[in-house]
């Protein structure tokens, strides 16, 4: 128990205003005005104990300390950004497990506005110790997770551009800009993770969103783009080590189903622009440009997972079964939408070089699923089905 004299001096001024709930409710901003100023002028002893009573606080009253929801986290902040020897593991464990009892006891209010949430991001996911970012990001994980699919989707991409706009910052040290990867990629990671070897009901929908923002009209500059790649990279890697064979179907499907997806709005495209004057394609070539290139980096990440540990994520024989038809259908559609893509246009060098990166990546994605598939004897179904695929790629 703290016995500094700051301490003893806040509880005899609070204590008479909390005889009862309702005379609590009554003072709440009182109370809470008290409880801040030892959050700001913490006692020798450290903040501790305000951060437990603002916890139980969070349980009792609940809606009612939604108001002073900004005031916390400000608080909170300033607790975490004081110098080395201040803060501790201890401290930020502490100051993270108030956060998310004021996060669970205020999660419909917040959820409702999740706007509010914007100004914390970075300051917290790209914090310059390790382990803050991963504190935050399992404590923001959580909080939205309970978001519905539409609300989470919008909140998600405005990360993601807020992030990749502060990375194209030049005057952005170099420091801050890999820690915000570092952050925004355990974010994306605790929201897909689910219980051991498993994702999350909501990690096929978090899972899709990061790959169809790869290909987004909206991602301007290169540095957004790889940005957005670099969290994409990070987030695959995360999740192959998390996941277990027998219970990987459902980031397969995801995995072969976007890029389907674009490979279909590609065809579309093409047939579209070449049915009427062949020439007309030259003039959507920024907008193809953008999904060949979005293509090139979804099938560099199916060539990650699949390699992961040898295949190993390919080793449960039902999910090798299941998925080889589907990529070797994946790399036959890409196969021919580049076909139409080079000898049905006249491209510009900047779709040029995005439909070698595609060739390459299909090339490599092709030789892995092979290498793969071997081992688990689905090599020669899967040759038979797809020759011309095999022989128009190796």
């Amino acid at each position: 128990m703290d016995s500094s004299m700051k301490w003893k001096q806040c509880c005899t001024t609070i204590l008479p205003k909390c005889q009862s709930v309702a005379h609590l409710l009554h003072h709440c901003k009182y109370v809470v005005s008290h409880l801040l100023d030892l959050l700001y002028n913490p006692p020798p002893s450290g903040p501790s104990l305000a951060l437990r009573i603002i916890g139980v606080l969070s349980r009792d009253l609940q809606g009612e300390m939604h108001p002073f929801f900004g005031d916390f986290m400000e608080s909170f902040i300033s607790l975490l950004q004081k110098d080395d020897v201040t803060v501790t593991p201890e401290l930020a464990s502490s100051v993270f497990r108030c956060m998310g009892y004021l996060f669970k006891y205020n999660a419909r209010y917040i959820r409702s506005d999740m706007s509010a949430l914007k100004g914390y991001y970075a300051r917290l996911l790209g914090h310059k110790k390790t382990y803050i970012r991963r504190y935050s990001s399992e404590v923001f994980a959580l909080l939205l997770r309970g978001a519905d699919i539409k609300s989470l989707g919008q909140h998600l991409r405005f990360i993601l551009r807020r992030v990749g706009r502060v990375n194209a910052n030049m005057d952005t040290p170099l420091k801050e800009k890999e820690g915000l990867v570092d952050g925004l990629v355990n974010l994306f990671f605790f929201l897909t993770k689910g219980v051991k070897g498993r994702m999350h009901s909501k990690g096929s929908a978090v899972l899709r969103l990061v790959l169809r923002f790869l290909i987004r009209n909206s991602v301007t500059t290169n540095k957004e783009r790889e940005t957005n790649v670099l969290v994409a990279k990070g987030m695959i890697q995360h999740l192959c080590f998390h996941l277990r064979s027998p219970y990987s179907i459902d980031f397969w499907l995801e995995m072969a189903r976007v890029p389907l997806m674009c490979i279909e709005k590609l065809r579309k495209i093409v047939i579209m622009d070449t049915h009427d004057d062949p020439t007309s394609l030259s003039q959507a070539n920024v907008d193809i440009s953008s999904y060949v290139l979005g293509l090139s980096h979804q099938l560099m990440l199916v060539r990650q997972a699949i390699l992961h540990g040898k295949g190993i994520l390919l080793r449960d024989h039902s999910v090798a079964l299941k998925m080889a038809p589907i990529f070797y259908h994946l790399l036959s559609s890409c196969t021919e939408v580049l076909f139409l893509l080079f000898w049905k246009s006249e491209v510009e060098e900047n779709l040029s070089r995005a439909l070698e990166m595609v060739w390459i990546e299909a090339s490599r994605a092709v030789m892995s699923c092979t290498v793969v598939f071997h081992s688990s004897h689905l090599q020669l179904s899967a040759t038979k089905r797809y020759p011309s695929l095999l022989s128009g790629l190796i």
